[in-house]
């Protein structure tokens, strides 16, 4: 699971229920927005978890995993490239995550957290 793709469903009611937008009761937003929020490392799980599981060898000098390498915001991270395995490509300068809407707006935030090793 935290190696592969992942991304988030969202199951509505068939006529939207007490969840229509603008009916008032903290419901009435103009949009909504998800915000999938992820960790993640440059090694593979099961490198992490063989590694782990190894009480002689720990993983990163470690027997609990350590902090990701990289915290993903809708797809979008930050990483130390000087970590990144030699031949793997890096891009320091990924983009931040935005999350655009008109000025004014009420926007609702679904947020989704798959992460392997929630901090």
């Amino acid at each position: 699971m935290a190696d592969g793709l992942v991304g988030g469903l969202i199951v509505h009611e068939r006529d939207g229920g007490s969840y229509k937008k603008g009916e008032g009761d903290g419901f009435d937003y103009s949009d909504e927005r998800v915000l999938f929020l992820g960790d993640q490392y440059h090694d593979q799980s099961e490198v992490i978890v063989d590694n782990l599981l190894d009480w002689g060898k720990g993983y990163q000098g470690s027997h609990i995993p350590g902090m990701p390498d990289s915290i993903m915001i809708n797809g979008l991270g930050q990483t130390d490239c000087s970590k990144v395995l030699i031949g793997r490509e890096c891009d320091k300068n990924m983009p931040y995550a935005e999350i655009k809407s008109p000025l004014g707006s009420k926007i609702r935030f679904r947020l989704i957290n798959p992460s392997a090793h929630g901090e």
